[in-house]
């Protein structure tokens, strides 16, 4: 499986100004690229942590079946294969398509946190899945926690400024670990 963002999400889950009160940052503006730095640098990790888009983003994914002959392209998905939709929460699919180009059946199903696409009958793969994923459209959409643990972040970078953006507050793992695939949203 391969997956890409094709339209990225269009704001982040916290704003300067929320680092700048987090931070008692007293010149915004000087710090500015710092602080755009740092949000990018602690959403990105959140996200990795998590296996999660927070803000709306269209994704695009390849999937191939397993090789069982010389041309693998040619190789069939059984039928009702599920496959699994990373960088959730999902909100719509777009399209599933086959090798041709044809669109194939499908439904959707949700395990713990993790979306996935069923094939209804086989299909001569790869197959490509656009789908929409995220929270929602704004920083509200996102749960509070996890604003928070973004915040935590960017204000330990504050402090540590030295630090890389993987050095990260303790307690962090506690709550992105709720929410990963493994996890259970609460």
């Amino acid at each position: 499986m391969q997956w890409s963002i094709t339209t990225p999400a269009a704001t982040y889950p916290v704003t300067a100004q929320q680092v700048a009160d987090q931070t008692r940052l007293d010149d915004l503006t000087a710090e500015s690229a710092w602080v755009a730095e740092a949000i990018a640098d602690a959403t990105a990790y959140a996200e990795t942590e998590t296996q999660l888009s927070f803000i709306t983003r269209t994704i695009t994914a390849q999937f191939w079946p397993e090789k069982s002959g010389i041309l693998p392209e040619a190789n069939p998905f059984p039928a009702y294969s599920c496959l699994p939709l990373f960088r959730g929460p999902l909100q719509s699919v777009t399209s599933v398509k086959d090798l041709l180009g044809n669109a194939v059946s499908y439904q959707t199903r949700t395990v713990g946190n993790l979306d996935f696409v069923q094939l209804n009958g086989s299909t001569i793969g790869p197959v490509q899945i656009v789908y929409v994923a995220g929270f929602g459209d704004t920083a509200a959409a996102v749960p509070a926690d996890i604003r928070r643990g973004i915040l935590a972040h960017v204000a330990h970078l504050y402090i540590h400024r030295e630090a890389d953006a993987d050095s990260v507050p303790s307690g962090l793992d506690r709550i992105y670990g709720r929410y990963s695939a493994g996890g259970a949203i609460g």
